[in-house]
């Protein structure tokens, strides 16, 4: 009986673990540069009702996510030259950046301008 008890705990725990882990895989940030996950996830996002979107982590963040790209694409299109010149000048504020926190974000304006280059030549697996 406490090797049941025990295996039941064991279960328990390691459920938990990987349910923090895919939590923390869909995090705003990883979505804003993984596009391929927000159109896995758009199908079933769009099916929810308002109610059950707002409460859906998930959906919320790879909305929010999406319209980031959208925007960035659009420049993207528009105006090839300034968004180059966003990648340009994102890479030169991180080599002057010092501050651990500026430095986070500035490899994730980078990251996210490679993402948008990567959905505009429908290369989403990276």
């Amino acid at each position: 009986m406490e090797r049941l008890i025990y295996l039941a705990l064991l279960v328990l725990v390691s459920l938990s673990i990987v349910s923090c882990n895919q939590t923390d895989k869909f995090s705003y940030d990883y979505l804003l540069t993984h596009p391929r996950l927000i159109q896995k996830n758009h199908a079933r996002c769009s099916k929810l009702s308002q109610t059950e979107l707002q409460q859906d982590a998930v959906c919320v963040k790879a909305i929010k996510a999406s319209k980031v790209l959208v925007d960035l694409a659009t420049v993207a299109v528009s105006s090839p030259s300034l968004f180059g010149e966003k990648i340009v000048n994102a890479q030169v504020e991180l080599v002057g950046a010092t501050n651990p926190k500026e430095v986070a974000a500035l490899k994730l304006k980078i990251a996210t301008y490679y993402a948008v280059i990567r959905l505009r030549s429908g290369n989403l697996e990276s």
